[in-house]
């Protein structure tokens, strides 16, 4: 749940200044997420135009982005990819980004997140580049992330390809991904879903699988299923549920090693 301000204005000559300042709520408590932050989901300025558009602030990662283009929950239901695969963080706190235009469905992004660390121009330092193409029915995307500690000199990199095809009756999603670190973690995720409408309802279901080469036991798996129903164009109601199937040596949504996962979820959305 989020509520947010967001707006923009012609400057003339084609460009176009706009922000957005968004709050997340955990509506069920009144509480603020993600952890007491004000706007801890997006807050950034931006000038858009021929050229493209350049953005400043807090943003999600273009991992993050990527992975919500294929993903068939997308956020905050029960079967969210993000469980999983690994996006180097959903959001790049002081981060400059440059979006090019689209040309013939193509386009392409370059981020780069400043560490903010005394000293140093690596530490904490995240760079990202992606690039999608839509066309007919076909939409592809990847992304590529590079991440440094802030503390420490380890560094993590994300390579993650997905798409989605719309065959008319359903489409097919797909994605991978392998995320590597300097201090030896080398796991792959695989993600295969479909979403099918029925008039004003969605049905979708997808299963994910992690493997973890350099921890025996480490892998995982999980598989979703979702209902949601279109009530009208800005109003609809949702439920999904999951499990999150973890080897002897791996504990992903779980506090302990080798437990299963399950989780459950319903609600409203209300587009405003």
């Amino acid at each position: 749940s989020r509520i947010g301000i967001k707006g923009s204005e012609a400057l003339g000559g084609g460009l176009v200044a706009s922000f957005v300042l968004e709050n997340g709520i955990l509506a069920d408590t009144g509480g603020i997420d993600p952890g007491g932050v004000l706007f801890g989901r997006q807050s950034w300025v931006a000038l858009g135009g021929d050229f493209g558009m350049l953005k400043l602030g807090r943003k999600y990662t273009v991992s993050a982005e990527v992975l919500d283009s294929f993903d068939p929950f997308h956020i905050n239901m029960a079967g969210d990819a993000s469980r999983l695969f690994n996006v180097s963080g959903k959001r790049v706190n002081n981060n400059l980004s440059y979006t090019t235009p689209e040309l013939g469905g193509l386009s392409a992004q370059l981020s780069w997140g400043f560490g903010e660390q005394p000293g140093s121009l690596a530490a904490g330092r995240q760079l990202g580049a992606s690039a999608s193409y839509a066309r007919g029915p076909l939409a592809l995307a990847l992304a590529y992330v590079d991440q440094d500690s802030a503390s420490t000199r380890a560094s993590a990199s994300t390579i993650m390809l997905g798409g989605v095809y719309d065959a008319g009756a359903l489409k097919l999603h797909a994605g991978a991904a392998r995320n590597t670190d300097s201090l030896g973690l080398d796991t792959r995720d695989l993600l295969l879903g479909v979403s099918v409408p029925f008039g004003a309802a969605l049905l979708l279901a997808d299963y994910i699988r992690k493997w973890d080469s350099g921890k025996a036991g480490g892998n995982a798996g999980q598989f979703a299923l979702g209902y949601s129903y279109a009530l009208s164009r800005r109003t609809n109601v949702y439920t999904s549920y999951s499990q999150t199937h973890n080897g002897h040596a791996a504990r992903y949504n779980t506090a302990r090693n080798g437990d299963t996962d399950r989780l459950f979820n319903a609600g409203i959305r209300h587009f405003f």
